[in-house]
């Protein structure tokens, strides 16, 4: 039995990003870039206005003030995507929308709401300083490197590339995953179960918190406690980057699946870790294929996902972000643990003017999904302890979806 952080650098190990490929700009969203971004032109492209307003020489205006307004001629109006025809010059303005070219000859534009208008004239009571409410070309974005390479790709950077003109972008692709459940007592959800029969829920959750980090997985049904039936299966998931595989890899006399992983070369990295729940987990690789044999128990599956194969996930689709943050939270009552392995019990976290305080999310068996709902964190507490007292300081990790 190795520890937590063992098997998280074994892991990290063999979940090295996949090729890069080259995708529309539709399709990035949430994937990091395989190669450096360079801006070809200048953001803005063109000088324009900041402001709906008038166009005009800021040393014309110099001496205005609300005893002496000065008048302007309105030579030309000025929507944003129109060229402009006409200089200004003295005595002249432009009116002019957010966004629109600056016409040659202006150096400022006094907002609208600042001016008054009659006819083809406009009225200012205030001197306008140079460049005021101007964007300037290139004054944002100039020519060259702008997204490095590492860089996930938010809404945001979708939209600075949109207006660079990137279409086709090089990005690290998310890993193919698939799922299997194991087990003859297993039955599909949409089924009514009779004695001894349990619905599948692992491969929903597993579904669900893949889904989470934007892979659509693979789902390769239920295989029965017969090794032709997991054989089949299981050659059919190692075509993908990750294989899943829920349930059967205890010690039971119908726990198969290592014993099958063992037949089709599957070399076994590690196999249970000191940690609660998820200790009987299960990690190998074939080729390409990284293999997760994971608890069938909810909880533990659960938990095993969040501290193993969420960042093998991220480290194949080659995100810097790979291991769980960790939060500090307050214990508000005591929390029980047995000393010589990590637990990771489902908690609930408040805010608190101090920052952050936990309790218990209820019982904690792997095999309670009150709790796993219930709660919004994973509360660790280290080997080296046999429990938490009030008030004592714990660390967290939040949950996908929980709310604070």
């Amino acid at each position: 039995m190795i520890s937590v952080n063992q098997a998280q650098r074994i892991v990290l190990k063999y979940a090295k990003p996949r090729h890069p490929r080259k995708m529309s700009l539709g399709d990035v969203l949430g994937l990091v870039l395989a190669k450096d971004i360079s801006a070809a032109t200048e953001l803005p492209s063109f000088t324009n206005s900041a402001m709906d307003g008038y166009a005009l020489r800021s040393s014309d205006t110099k001496s205005a003030s609300t005893g002496f307004p000065i008048s302007f001629r309105i030579a030309e109006y000025l929507p944003a995507g129109k060229i402009p025809t006409k200089k200004i010059t003295a005595g002249t303005c432009a009116q002019i929308m957010t966004g629109a070219l600056l016409p040659q000859g202006a150096d400022a534009v006094i907002p609208i709401e600042e001016t008054e208008k009659k006819r083809d004239r406009m009225k200012i009571r205030m001197p306008v300083p140079c460049g005021a409410n101007i964007r300037y070309r290139g004054e944002d974005v100039k020519r060259g490197k702008i997204l490095a390479k590492g860089t996930v790709i938010r809404p945001q950077e979708m939209a600075l590339l949109a207006a660079l003109g990137c279409d086709r972008i090089s990005v690290c692709s998310r890993p193919t995953v698939a799922i299997l459940s194991t087990g003859n007592e297993l039955i599909s959800h949409s089924e009514r179960p009779s004695i001894g029969k349990v619905r599948d829920s692992n491969s929903w959750v597993l579904e669900a918190l893949l889904r989470t980090e934007g892979v659509c997985p693979k789902r390769l049904g239920i295989a029965k406690d017969s090794r032709q039936d997991l054989r089949k299966k299981i050659r059919e998931g190692l075509r993908s980057d990750i294989l899943l595989v829920a349930g059967g890899v205890s010690v039971g006399t119908h726990d198969l699946v290592k014993s099958v992983f063992e037949e089709l070369g599957i070399q076994q990295l590690f196999w249970k870790v000191k940690m609660k729940p998820g200790k009987p987990v299960f990690v190998g690789s074939k080729g390409k294929t990284l293999v997760f044999g994971l608890p069938g128990n909810p909880a533990s599956g659960f938990v095993a996902f969040e501290i193993f194969v969420r960042p093998a996930i991220r480290g194949m689709a080659g995100r810097s972000d790979i291991f769980p943050v960790y939060h500090t939270a307050v214990a508000v009552h005591p929390l029980k643990h047995r000393k010589g392995k990590v637990d990771f019990l489902r908690g609930i976290v408040t805010k608190s003017k101090g920052g952050f305080l936990v309790r218990s999310a209820g019982r904690q068996g792997s095999h309670c999904f009150k709790s796993l709902c219930q709660a919004n964190a994973l509360i660790r507490l280290p080997e080296n302890i046999s429990r938490a007292v009030r008030g004592d300081k714990v660390d967290v990790l939040l949950l996908w979806g929980g709310s604070l």
